[in-house]
């Protein structure tokens, strides 16, 4: 949920700030869920609106990771 307003019209509008947090949350349930796909997106509350974050709005935020040890 994110209280921006006005909120953006669309994915290139949103603040980078929220594209690194949706980024980090998306690796983390990557790591945890390994079978399933992950979607992203934000849920605009100032009318309300979903926002899907397509995998190339996110990638450049993506963070370093390392495999999991063994």
């Amino acid at each position: 949920f994110k209280t921006n307003r006005p909120a953006p019209e669309n994915p290139a509008e949103v603040a980078p700030a929220y594209l690194r947090q949706m980024a980090l949350y998306r690796a983390v349930l990557a790591r945890l869920y390994t079978d399933r796909p992950i979607e992203t997106a934000l849920l605009w509350t100032d009318e309300p609106r979903l926002m899907p974050l397509p995998d190339s709005s996110l990638a450049v935020y993506a963070p370093l990771t390392t495999p999991p040890s063994s």
